[in-house]
């Protein structure tokens, strides 16, 4: 080993020129000997002891650094399931997204965080982050590499920038729904879709690219196992009826009606229920009607209001009858790539001032805002 090689080393270099100086002046008494080997002893055992911490904190260091072909750059950000890291491959040097999950303890959690890894893993659409690798440290923490999307939220566009106008909400939420209507017809269901986890990118030069993230909460229709007893699955904001009465949000109407909660939000700057207590927002999703909107595209306004009914049976199916109907609206095919080009120009230094502010008031213990996953 390391240390021991060091402690050999030490101990030919400490004796081996006193034991020529003796034989050089005949000398050969015993007891000067006996203490210098003790002394050389001494001091090769403080020389292996620094060595081996020095080692350990160097293997520790490298570990920490490195997840399998990944080597771990800096923290994104942190969410309710664990830590997000930037990473680059160590032979491809594409930069990764390294999320690494916190309550991973017990076998059932352990199955299904491979069930939920497996399954977005299967997704394909190219407005759904993709799953490339999943593994486990020596410690025993689990951990996956996805999709590096470095952009903003819309949560941060609307907090910087306002409102947007109705036909850049559609040309948004037809990506959204596209993603999605994968996962429904696999039927498969998000479970927590919000602002916060719709990331605008650049892919291939085109801007206003929509990435969906975090299906940690991925959830197959037909999976009794996966059924939430702990508490609500998914943000309140944006939680639908049925998920509040019966704790379970695993149906297409219930992303259908978080896709409707969003849509409100793009279009007035506010959700459609924002009590500051969680029992009055709550009671509100049951009951009350949200506020009409002021949009200047009435097709759209009744679409988004159909989308937040109580019954999920008035709602749209899924999300792909969503986008089915949000193509009928008027102003579709009113933003085009040059609008985006536009706005993104005359905004982004706002929007990325905004979220740095956010992220220096919260500690940095923000939530994902470069790439994928998170809750």
């Amino acid at each position: 080993s390391p240390t021991l090689a060091t402690g050999v080393v030490g101990l030919l270099t400490l004796a081996y020129p006193t034991y020529l100086t003796n034989q050089v002046a005949g000398r050969t008494d015993p007891v000067f000997m006996i203490w210098y080997v003790a002394i050389s002893l001494s001091v090769v055992a403080v020389t292996m002891l620094t060595s081996s911490t020095i080692y350990g904190l160097d293997r520790r260091m490298r570990a920490a650094k490195h997840l399998g072909q990944y080597q771990l750059e800096h923290l994104l950000g942190r969410g309710g399931m664990g830590e997000v890291y930037l990473a680059k491959h160590a032979l491809l040097q594409r930069p990764t997204a390294i999320k690494l999950l916190r309550d991973v303890s017990t076998a059932r959690n352990r199955d299904q965080f491979r069930r939920e890894v497996q399954t977005a893993s299967s997704l394909s659409h190219p407005n759904t982050v993709e799953i490339y690798d999943y593994g486990k440290t020596p410690e025993g923490v689990f951990y996956f590499a996805m999709e590096y999307v470095e952009g903003a939220t819309l949560e941060e566009v609307i907090k910087a920038t306002g409102a947007m106008p109705p036909a850049r909400v559609i040309h948004l939420l037809l990506q959204a729904a596209g993603a999605l209507g994968e996962a429904h017809q696999r039927g498969l269901v998000h479970r927590d879709i919000k602002p916060s986890n719709l990331m605008l990118c650049e892919r291939g030069g085109v801007p206003d690219t929509l990435k969906v993230m975090d299906f940690g909460l991925v959830r197959d229709v037909g999976d009794e196992t996966a059924n939430s007893s702990d508490g609500l699955s998914g943000t309140p904001l944006y939680l639908a009826p049925e998920a509040i009465l019966e704790n379970d949000s695993g149906i297409p109407q219930s992303d259908v009606y978080a896709l409707g909660a969003t849509a409100y939000f793009l279009l007035s700057g506010t959700p459609p229920f924002a009590s500051s207590s969680l029992v009055e927002l709550l009671s509100d999703h049951l009951v009350r009607l949200p506020a009409a909107l002021e949009c200047s595209d009435p097709s759209l306004e009744s679409l988004v209001l159909r989308c937040l009914a109580k019954d999920p049976a008035d709602r749209p199916s899924d999300a792909l009858d969503f986008a089915d109907e949000l193509r009928r609206c008027a102003r579709t095919s009113d933003w085009q790539a040059r609008d985006a080009r536009i706005w993104w120009a005359e905004h982004q230094e706002a929007v990325f001032a905004a979220r740095s502010a956010a992220a220096r008031s919260t500690g940095g213990r923000t939530s994902n805002r470069r790439s994928s996953m998170h809750h």
